[in-house]
């Protein structure tokens, strides 16, 4: 049981109905009988040998392999010869995962109306010869199984299993990341791609587990997508989703039949979606919703289309009533620093108490009166009470045994969790928490007294590191929920605990380092509020993360004397979160020394 929340696996008990995808590597839709022909609609200047390629990525679990089925179901009924091809990514977003489709000309494929698969098997497969790492399956799910593919001479295309880059006409993105991830391999290009992207972030491994901020850039990567497209829609399709009561595939099936790129009718998409059978009418609200998309602005949407910072502190959880007296004191404040600060005590009051707001309010008070009703920098009026103001409710909710407890067993992350897995509400489902405490995580319930002393004999017999106990807690069951629900319980008590005052004593040196620095420059005062940043997590990246802390702080006033204080201590701040193991702030540490050591008084 760790500080920041652990990953839980949820899954409805029963399977939940909906489309499913084959985990085979291809799907071809063979080619009519002998003598079919397919009722098509005309496309004007469409070449004969004309090939469209559809990219479709998405994250797991968003629909992106219902969303290749339906335009596979499309394609076929409209007479076109089709095939697919999916690569899995992993979980966590550490890989992508994605769906290519090749759509052939008309007349090499299943129209509605076609006779039936002749049972002596004459009508010959479209797919490739022999090459194929799937089934080979007609469109209604009737396999021949003496279709072995084409012959030597035959003149049907070969169909590619994966995209090239400068080789794709309609990119579809389920999420922002996942657009950046296609032009950045080249999937884009301003001649021939149009992409359709949802703007919301579900954020990568990779940038939750940075040291910094490691979010990528939503406004460079909105941007690149817009210069390399011929046509583009950008915008939050998950809200779109949300407003129509559906799933997100169901509109971004709706937004490839507004955008055209396809040869394929609107209609034909459209009755996929009613030939599954499945959630018809809210597939076909979000068809609607997503088919307007194009007609509304072919060009982007959602420029500013940003996130909402949530108020509360948890997902889920609603903002936290403030007493008046906590609301007067809010109001009292000068207006930038207002908004972070009511975050802030929201934030705090419903981590632990009213009391709790009240001393964050302390905290901010006590620093404006320091440093003066504004920062000496012009144009950035109070940019230090902010910086100050946001890490401070941060750090005051670091997240411990108690915390996680609470979030866990909080009635809103239980429907969360069961709207994610689209849970129908007669249906039960498992929530298994996976856990992993250690010795620091449970010492830091203790009070200090005992705590100490069990933490050094720990250290002494080294066996700190390795009581790392996987615990998985089914807060589905009763027993399950009881233990984390009593272990939330202890929040009252949670002011004599170890890990609490250890950190209330390193916010109060790091808010005395801010006034200190203050005095220097208010540029200084603001990158020594950014340290804060370095104190994150918990076990060994929380210790390693307090160190580099307690060093950066220790050269202040190094970084005073310095020829520019503000740019120093960045050094060492920068230094610190690139390297968790410190080599790299010892090389910045000796560099600041050596610059000051020759003004430093005899």
């Amino acid at each position: 049981m760790a500080e920041t929340p652990s990953d839980a696996a949820a899954r409805p008990s029963a399977p939940a109905s909906g489309p499913s995808v084959s985990a085979s590597g291809a799907r071809v839709v063979p080619g009519p009988t002998s003598g079919a022909s397919p009722e098509v609609e005309s496309n004007a200047g469409e070449p004969s040998d004309r090939t469209w390629t559809v990219l479709v990525a998405a994250l797991g679990g968003e629909g992106g392999g219902v969303l290749s089925n339906w335009l596979v179901d499309a394609a076929a009924e409209d007479g076109r010869r089709v095939q697919a091809t999916s690569v899995p990514g992993v979980a966590q977003r550490t890989g992508a995962t994605t769906y290519y489709l090749e759509i052939g000309p008309r007349g090499s494929g299943r129209a509605s109306g076609d006779a039936p698969r002749p049972e002596d098997g004459s009508g010959s497969c479209a797919g490739p010869r022999g090459g194929v790492a799937g089934d080979l399956a007609a469109p209604a799910g009737q396999r021949d199984p003496r279709d072995r593919g084409l012959g030597p001479d035959s003149a049907e295309p070969v169909m590619a299993l994966l995209p090239t880059p400068g080789n794709v006409d309609l990119l579809v993105a389920s999420e922002l990341l996942e657009a950046g991830r296609a032009a950045q391999t080249g999937m884009i290009t301003p001649d021939r791609t149009t992409v359709i992207a949802s703007t919301h972030r579900t954020f990568a491994i990779a940038e939750k587990s940075a040291m910094s901020d490691g979010r990528f850039d939503d406004e460079r990567i909105q941007r690149a997508v817009r210069e390399l497209s011929r046509r583009h829609v950008l915008t939050n399709l998950g809200r779109v989703a949300e407003q129509a009561g559906t799933v997100l595939s169901s509109v971004l099936l709706g937004a490839v039949a507004g955008s055209d790129a396809l040869p394929v009718p609107r209609r034909r998409l459209r009755a996929a979606i009613e030939r599954s059978g499945i959630a018809v009418e809210a597939n076909l609200r979000g068809f609607d919703a997503g088919c307007g998309l194009f007609e509304e602005a072919t060009t982007e949407t959602s420029g500013a289309d940003t996130h909402a910072v949530p108020s509360g502190p948890g997902a889920g959880s609603a903002s936290t009533r403030l007493p008046a007296s906590l609301a007067a004191r809010l109001e009292g404040l000068p207006g930038p620093v207002r908004e972070i600060a009511r975050l802030g005590v929201e934030r705090t009051v419903d981590y632990q108490d009213v009391r709790y707001g009240s001393q964050y309010l302390d905290r901010i008070e006590g620093l404006l009166a320091g440093t003066g009703a504004a920062d000496a920098m012009p144009g950035r009026g109070h940019d230090v009470a902010r910086e100050v103001a946001r890490h401070l409710a941060l750090w005051m909710c670091f997240e411990d045994i108690v915390r996680v407890a609470d979030l866990k067993t909080r009635r809103s992350r239980i429907e969360r969790v069961r709207s994610e897995v689209r849970a129908k509400p007669e249906q039960p489902v498992i929530i298994t928490e996976f856990l992993k405490p250690g010795v620091d995580e449970w010492c830091s319930l203790l009070p200090a007294w005992l705590a100490r002393p069990v933490l050094r004999a720990a250290d002494r017999g080294g066996w700190r590191r390795r009581l790392n106990i996987g615990l998985h807690v089914r807060t589905s069951s009763v027993s399950g929920f009881l233990l984390l629900w009593t272990l939330a319980r202890l929040r009252p008590l949670r002011r004599g605990m170890y890990r609490f005052r250890q950190e209330q004593s390193r916010i109060e040196t790091w808010l005395e380092r801010v006034a200190e620095a203050h005095a220097t420059s208010a540029a200084l005062a603001l990158e020594t509020a950014r340290c804060a940043n370095l104190v994150k997590g918990y076990g060994d990246t929380h210790e390693r993360g307090a160190g580099n802390f307690e060093r950066t702080m220790a050269c202040l006033p190094d970084c005073a004397r310095a020829s520019d204080p503000a740019t120093s201590l960045r050094t060492l701040r920068e230094a610190a979160l690139a390297d968790p193991g410190g080599s790299k702030l010892d090389a910045a540490v000796k560099a600041l020394r050596a610059e000051t050591a020759p003004l430093e008084r005899p």
